[in-house]
Formats: structure tokens, C-alpha cells, sequence
């Protein structure tokens, strides 16, 4: 199996896939921000991507042979959130428009603010800004700064009330509903990478799994628990442009090379006998 890995965060597990793969005896095109590649000019042939939305998005548009475990319209909120509202951390959220929510703000924030607060983020899973916590004297500036946000009037992004987190999970899955490998990337509000997850987590995650959300190849879930105790989904992200953070890689290295292998079974084969005949 090849790999093309992008470095873009080291300290964010990118070091620690590179290692993995290579020790899994792995072939492994390493490229940075600044030592980069262009897509038309990777090595030949079938390899997994991991790194950057930007990155990821220029090999799928020049290089169908590199798979790049990324379904934009699958990691839609709008597309993903209304599947399994039972088991969000923030079920009470509204949808709209950027310029329906900037009409509607009095309105918005009248019915989920705390202390003159939301939560906003955009709809797409390609991050047309991050999402964050925006108070109403921000509100205006905010979406005129391209700087920040680069979302469109008619871009839809999804709004909910502030809530505290005690602690925040990533969990790799696979297409087959299956846990791969875990870890923690937040916990009282300080970074935490370790290979570890609580069980309330975990079983929120199978929960998820059992009722039949699937996202891709391989994807992520993250999982959030509040001061009182309580577990929900904050979001999926895609495989490809996820990082690992403190996952144990050679797990995610393994199950990769078994999912690349069990999608090449399911690639139709083309016989003589299906050629047309002259």
C-alpha cells in the first residue's frame, strides 16, 4: 500500500502516521506547506491521502487514482444532522441561511443566546469558517471579515446555544460500523492527546454505528460529555482531513490497508466476454 501524507500538524499525529505506515512497510510520498508537490506531479498509482481540505481537494479534482476518503456532500450538517438527532450533544439547533441568519439575528439570538451568545458553524464539512461561539457585538463584523469566514449569503450554517464541554473525543470508524482506533483531544479545556476514551464515549459511539451512519471508507466521529456527565455527537469529519491527534496509528494503518483491499474486491472486473461485439 502508498501512501501520500501531508505534514501540516506533526505535533497533531501526522509524525505518528507517517511512522506507523512506514513500520507497517508502507510506501510513504511525504509533503508540507512548504515543501509541497502538485497533485498532477505525485508518484503513479493507487495510494490513501491524509491532510489538508486544500490539499485533498486538488488531488480529487486532478488525480482519481489517489483515493481521498472525503465525501463533501456526505458531511453536509444538513445531511448527516437530521439521522441522528437522538444522539447530538446539541440537539437544539436551527439551520438557515447566512443571509436569512443575518436578517433573523434579533430573533436568533433572542431564543438561543446566553449571555449575548451562539454557537455558529457552517453546514459543509469543508470549514468555510471554524466554528466558534459569536456574540451578538461581534455579529456584524464577523461576516464581513474575510479573514475569518469566508461563507456565502446563500451558504447554510447551523446555529444552537452555547454549552459547556467537560471533555472532547475523536473515534475512528469504518464502513462497516466498526471502532478502529480512539483518543482524547480535549479535556477541561487543555489539550489532552492520549490513546484513551472514556465508556460512555465509547458506547455513544457504537449506539451511532448500530443505527447505520456510515460516511465513508473510514471516517471520524467526535464525541463531547458536559460537566453533568452527559455524552453526545459534536460532529463527523472525513478520514482523509481529520487529525489523529494521539490515535494508536498502526491500528488506523491496518484497518486501512483492509478496507483499500476490500474495496478493490468490490471494483467491478471487466472480462473479454463483456466487450461489445463487432
Amino acid at each position: 500500500m502508498r501512501w501520500v501524507i501531508e505534514q501540516v500538524h506533526p505535533e497533531n499525529g501526522d509524525d505518528a502516521l507517517i511512522a506507523a505506515a512506514r513500520d507497517a512497510g508502507d510506501e510513504v510520498t511525504v509533503i508540507t506547506p512548504t515543501r509541497d508537490i502538485a497533485a498532477v506531479d505525485l508518484p503513479k498509482g493507487p495510494a490513501l491521502f491524509h491532510g489538508s481540505m486544500q490539499k485533498a481537494a486538488e488531488i480529487q479534482a486532478q488525480r482519481p487514482d489517489i483515493s481521498v476518503w472525503l465525501d463533501a456532500a456526505a458531511f453536509e450538517c444538513t445531511s448527516y444532522l437530521p439521522r441522528v438527532g437522538e444522539f447530538l450533544f446539541n440537539s437544539t439547533y436551527i439551520m438557515l441561511s447566512v443571509s436569512e441568519l443575518i436578517r433573523q439575528k434579533w430573533e436568533v439570538y433572542r431564543w438561543l443566546a446566553n449571555d449575548t451568545k451562539v454557537f455558529v458553524r457552517p453546514s459543509s464539512g469543508l470549514k468555510t469558517f471554524t466554528g466558534k461561539l459569536l456574540d451578538l457585538e461581534e455579529f456584524d463584523a464577523f461576516w464581513k471579515n474575510p479573514a475569518v469566514c469566508n461563507a456565502k449569503p446563500e451558504d447554510i450554517v447551523i446555529i444552537a446555544p452555547p454549552q459547556r464541554i467537560q471533555g472532547e473525543w475523536r473515534i475512528v470508524a469504518d464502513h462497516a460500523g466498526q471502532v478502529v482506533a480512539y483518543t482524547t483531544y480535549l479535556y477541561q479545556g487543555n489539550t489532552t492527546h492520549i490513546p484513551a476514551a472514556p465508556s460512555g464515549a465509547m458506547e455513544l459511539c457504537k449506539r451511532i454505528l448500530d443505527s447505520g451512519l456510515k460516511l465513508g471508507p473510514m471516517f471520524v466521529l467526535d464525541i463531547a460529555q458536559s460537566p453533568d456527565g452527559r455524552f453526545g455527537l459534536l460532529e463527523a469529519n472525513a478520514f482523509s482531513t481529520a487529525a489523529l491527534y494521539a490515535c494508536k496509528m498502526e491500528q488506523i494503518v491496518k484497518r486501512a490497508q483492509g478496507v483499500l483491499g476490500d474495496l478493490a474486491l468490490k471494483k467491478p472486473v471487466k472480462h473479454k466476454s463483456d466487450e461489445p461485439v463487432h
